[in-house]
């Protein structure tokens, strides 16, 4: 998904009452009665209720040419949204967003909610950066790292089957908060990136600077932290134990391409990952 911050001036609004929807990322949980406030298949206002049934779904997969998120859960109730409510507040009864609507099935009543952690951190960024420089937007600036390798969190019946140790399941189970179900696996890595010929899809991940890493929204704290810089990796290839350093680069929402005829174009980070026709980087 991709978010727009709009800066409006309160005291321009006449003759309109209107509240502030604080943003609650930490309240969400398993459980939680939420209402979907938007505007439901082109309808003025709907609200919609549902109740937060996981918070640990894998991204949505919408179609292969078009933009599928990654590296991160999604949340999922059956709230039976459609279009018309893309990016509406999921707000519970203290009326705190705990989420942004995002898309849904239509073949059920299930609908995927973007959590919004990392939303809370580039708008502090954004808010910081106008006190500290003035409110021009070359005064902000807002790190976001990648190692251009994608990612899915695997259960551990599914971690052991590709080989990972006892002993490190134990460790991680161990040292990882009460309930955590797997580790994150190499799915994809884009070629000549900074993990190309380091990592491999089926490799687990381990730690991250010394750090065991089972959730996407660690990894991506760490990565946008190390942005410019390097980061240890230790992963496990087959029950291999392995450690790696790999260059954290700045992410971008494009990349230059060179397909296998040589013809040179841009496509989407997603649409790296997707393809089948890539041969290098340029």
């Amino acid at each position: 998904m991709i978010l727009v911050f709009f800066r409006y001036d309160p005291g321009a609004i006449k003759f309109l009452k209107y509240d502030e929807i604080p943003l609650a990322p930490e309240a969400a949980s398993v459980g939680l009665e939420i209402r979907v406030v938007g505007n439901d298949s082109g309808e003025k206002v709907s609200i919609l209720a549902g109740t937060l049934a996981r918070l640990d779904r894998e991204a949505p997969y919408y179609k292969k040419d078009g933009y599928n998120d990654f590296n991160t859960f999604y949340m999922q109730a059956a709230s039976g949204t459609k279009g018309g409510s893309s990016g509406s507040p999921v707000v519970d009864c203290q009326g705190r967003a705990v989420a942004l609507n995002a898309g849904s099935k239509s073949s059920s009543a299930s609908a995927f909610f973007l959590p919004l952690e990392r939303v809370v951190r580039a708008l502090n960024l954004i808010r910081d950066g106008w006190e500290a420089f003035g409110s021009k937007p070359e005064s902000v600036y807002i790190p976001r790292g990648t190692l251009q390798v994608t990612f899915q969190h695997k259960g551990f019946e599914e971690t052991r089957r590709l080989g990972l140790r006892n002993e490190t399941e134990q460790m991680v189970r161990l040292v990882s908060p009460l309930g955590e179900t797997g580790m994150l696996v190499v799915d994809s890595v884009v070629p000549e990136g900074p993990a190309h010929k380091h990592l491999e899809p089926g490799d687990v991940l381990v730690r991250m600077n010394d750090e065991v890493v089972t959730q996407f929204l660690t990894m991506e704290t760490l990565l946008d932290d190390s942005v410019g810089m390097g980061i240890d990796l230790q992963i496990e290839r087959g029950g291999t134990p392995l450690a790696v350093k790999l260059e954290v680069v700045y992410n971008t929402y494009s990349i230059i391409l060179v397909i296998k005829n040589g013809i040179s174009v841009l496509l989407k980070i997603q649409e790296v990952t997707h393809s089948h026709q890539i041969h290098s980087l340029g």
